[in-house]
């Protein structure tokens, strides 16, 4: 059994568009940071094994001061470390990781043939390979089977896990199950996923540890566990990092715009990036001012309205149709109905019209 830790996906030095210099600059540095922590997490937790899959790299000009925090923070692991080349950091003549000096406890695979790395005091080996350019169209893994021979096999790869056609490494569900490995450590997915088999083997991809934008939402982080012959109990540790999501705010004839988004904003979140999609009917809304008052409580603010213009409950009412008949009958009632039932009768008359335009009402 060997105990490890599966991370992906960090994409160090990414460019941040939209945001300003000094904004990329400051997220560029929290990736670096979220880096120590990952290797700062493995130390603690006393893992024998580091896997990054691929995409540590955003591309292929890294900073002087990415490269030398990579470096150190993978010296200071004090387990095997071994990370594969992926589609963003492939290994080619322009590779930073050419100009990277790793510690001896870090290996790297960055041929596309499959290698292996044996560890006789861990009963375990290690197999991987990686991109040697940006595209990959042929699988990296058809045609490899790691030997029956009682030792723990893993698999550190990046690519997609698909039975068509991809640019990226397509790694086919019966190439996973020839493999025999016990663990294969996937990146390139985004949003990770839970534990899956293919026969006996196992697979997983942890997700990037971090959003970057709005294509990227919900609580990120790695895989936390072991791994043996037999079985195989890896859990979704959260790093805490940038946090993206999005919600829906559903406003009522009688609502308040700005009490309803401040009894949705938490207080102080600063590593929060939420976007909210405003729906109903309401009048116009002025997005920018609300921005611009409620973004001190969040790292950054989006409103999207999306709500329809205000409307009489009763417009239609002399139509010669079905909803006039039905609306004229609902407002006579209401005209000399109690107030209690005077809300019912309105609730009747939006939700009757909703059905009959099929459109949402307002609830």
């Amino acid at each position: 059994m060997v105990k490890v830790l599966h991370a992906a996906d960090l994409h160090l030095d990414s460019a941040f568009v939209g945001c300003s210099e000094a904004e990329a600059r400051a997220r560029r540095a929290g990736q670096r940071k979220l880096l120590e922590t990952i290797v700062e997490l493995a130390n603690e937790a006393k893992v024998d094994l580091l896997l990054l899959a691929g995409d540590v790299l955003d591309g292929r000009h890294a900073y002087f001061e990415t490269a030398e925090v990579l470096s150190e923070s993978l010296a200071k692991c004090r387990a095997h470390v071994f990370l594969a080349c992926g589609n963003h950091d492939p290994f080619d003549a322009a590779s930073p990781y050419r100009n990277v000096r790793f510690s001896e406890n870090v290996h790297l695979f960055c041929s596309p043939t499959v290698e292996s790395v044996e560890l006789p005091e861990l009963g375990c080996v290690i197999h991987g390979a990686g991109f040697s350019s940006s595209v990959c169209e042929i699988p990296l893994l058809a045609g490899f089977s790691a030997p029956n021979d009682g030792r723990v096999h893993l698999l550190v790869l990046h690519g997609e896990c698909t039975e068509g056609a991809s640019e990226n490494n397509p790694i086919r569900k019966r190439d996973l199950e020839q493999s025999g490995v016990h663990y294969a450590a996937l990146g390139h997915i985004h949003k990770g996923t839970s534990v899956q088999y293919v026969g006996k083997t196992a697979y997983a991809y942890p997700g990037c540890p971090e959003g970057r934008g709005f294509d990227e939402c919900g609580e990120k982080g790695v895989l936390v566990g072991y791994v043996a012959t037999d079985r195989v109990e890896m859990k979704f540790l959260p790093l805490g990092g940038q946090l993206y999501e999005e919600k829906t705010l559903q406003l009522h004839e009688s609502d308040s715009i700005r009490e309803r988004l401040s009894s949705l904003l938490p207080e102080c979140a600063k590593n929060l990036h939420l976007r909210v999609v405003i729906e109903g009917e309401s009048d116009p809304i002025d997005c920018a001012a609300l921005e611009a008052e409620f973004s001190h409580r969040v790292g950054s603010l989006v409103l999207k309205d999306r709500t329809r213009q205000h409307r009489s409950p009763w417009e239609g009412e002399f139509e010669q149709s079905l909803k006039g008949a039905f609306l004229r009958r609902l407002h006579k009632a209401y005209e000399t109905a109690e107030p209690e039932a005077q809300a019912i009768l309105l609730r009747a008359a939006i939700l009757g019209v909703s059905a009959m335009e099929d459109r949402e009402g307002a609830l």
